[in-house]
């Protein structure tokens, strides 16, 4: 046995099962002779050698990393009865038994756990060999990943450059670091301050629009009603009744604003806004729009309604459309997704923000308790998605 540091090949043929379940033995046959075919002659030309062939696989060596890119990215251009070839190298100590044609060591449980991670028509390389090699350009970062057997994140370098979408395995999954409940309260509360500031700054600005040439003064003098209720007992008995029932007037309209486009009347716990087609009178529990003839009367509930839904809308907007990512979301590096690691759909989004205001609404703080204990909020697990540090 030969014990050094090479750099090592892995390759497979991607859909050969399935292809040798619906085709003929003299069909599966020749793909195997093509396939070996095309490795022979990879090998030859680059300076390689196969240690292995496993029928729909290979293993193979070289001793330099510039050969075996070239050889990786050679066999992943090639298609053999319409089944792309899969390709993955790693440099590290190997084992290479020539008697028995067999490779071991780490490295290569490695090599094999990520191969079978990429799909077909990709040639990956591992980290280390990245860090050797000259020509770096043609070959995209991979997502940090958990592989079983290594206690540390791992990410690989693939060739072509595409979006590829990756898909977890038993043995390699996505590294993800699950955010804690406290730092998901402060996004969701900066959300909800987000949310209320700019509410509020549209309705001003659409306030204004409706009425962009509003001038007003406050109505009457500035008041002092300690001297009715304090005043001198002459004071009192001198006082006639029609100027006691001004003050009394004047007491009960606070504030009065006055314009040729609108009028504002506010006191005795109600409030008045004229306008030439109709006035607004709002008064403790109920808002009353009188336009043209008509009048449509609207409790505060159904105003907290509209602006709750407004606020669902909000979040799965933002969830949907910036990649899973509330402004609160931004500020505190959280990103919400699927659990497999995909983006949100937008039916998932607006669904989780519903059931993330619905569960605050009737549990407040109790929606916490989840995320202590089960470390996955309520929202999560129905819709099957998570919140991650980014």
């Amino acid at each position: 046995m030969d014990v050094g540091i090479k750099v090592l090949l892995v390759i497979d043929l991607e859909g050969f099962t399935n292809f040798s379940e619906t085709h003929s033995q003299d069909e599966v046959k020749e793909l195997i002779d093509q396939f070996e075919r095309l490795l022979r002659e990879v090998a030859e030309k680059f300076s390689g050698k196969i240690i292995k062939l496993l029928g729909d696989g290979a293993l193979l060596i070289f001793d330099t990393s510039e050969n075996a890119i070239k050889a990786g990215k050679e066999l992943v251009r090639n298609t053999l009865k319409g089944l792309r070839i899969r390709v993955f190298a790693h440099v590290g100590d190997l084992i290479i038994d020539e008697e028995k044609q067999d490779v071991f060591g780490f490295h290569v449980n490695f090599a094999f756990r990520l191969l079978s991670f990429i799909p077909g028509g990709i040639f990956g390389i591992s980290e280390p060999l990245f860090h050797i090699i000259t020509q770096k350009e043609d070959f995209s970062e991979s997502p940090k990943l958990s592989v079983k057997g290594i206690s540390h994140p791992v990410n690989f370098f693939f060739f072509p450059k595409s979006q590829v979408k990756f898909r977890e395995i038993d043995d390699v999954k996505f590294f993800v670091k699950e955010a804690p409940w406290w730092l998901r309260a402060v996004s969701f509360y900066i959300d909800i301050l987000i949310f209320s500031s700019t509410f509020g700054i549209l309705s001003s600005l659409a306030f204004a629009k409706l009425f962009p040439k509003i001038s007003y003064s406050i109505w009457g003098k500035n008041l002092d009603f300690s001297g009715i209720v304090e005043g001198k007992e002459e004071e009192r008995q001198t006082a006639k009744e029609e100027d006691l029932g001004k003050v009394k007037e004047e007491k009960r309209k606070v504030i009065e604003f006055k314009s040729p486009v609108v009028g504002i009347e506010s006191g005795g716990g109600k409030l008045e806004v004229q306008i030439p087609r109709g006035k607004i009178e709002a008064e403790p529990g109920r808002v009353k729009f009188m336009f043209f003839g008509k009048e449509i009367s609207v409790s505060y509930i159904q105003i907290g309604g509209s602006q709750v839904f407004f606020f669902i809308l909000y979040l799965a907007l933002f969830w949907y459309f910036a990649k899973g990512r509330t402004p609160g979301d931004l500020i505190c590096s959280l990103r919400v997704e699927k659990a497999s690691g995909d983006r949100l759909d937008f039916l998932t989004a607006l669904l989780r923000a519903f059931l993330t205001v619905a569960f605050i609404v009737f549990l407040g703080i109790g929606i916490i308790l989840p995320l202590i204990f089960l470390r996955r909020s309520g929202q999560d697990i129905i819709t099957k998605t998570r919140v991650v540090v980014v």
